[in-house]
């Protein structure tokens, strides 16, 4: 799991989950603009490295 913005304590973030070396899952808490441009990865199996290579996250990124 890692988390991609925001922090839980902040009461807002995104995060993805892998496994095997796919994104597999995304999650969010009061960040609904994140998770939808998350979602895609998740639907198209991503590599996990491509989460893991970047510091942060940025929605263009992923669009």
């Amino acid at each position: 799991m890692r988390i991609l913005c925001g922090t839980p304590s902040d009461g807002h973030f995104a995060a993805v989950y892998g496994h095997h070396g796919r994104v597999v899952g995304v999650l969010g808490w009061n960040a609904p603009r994140q998770v939808r441009v998350l979602r895609r990865p998740v639907v198209v199996r991503a590599p996990w490295t491509a989460f893991t290579a970047r510091p942060a996250l940025r929605p263009a990124i992923v669009n």
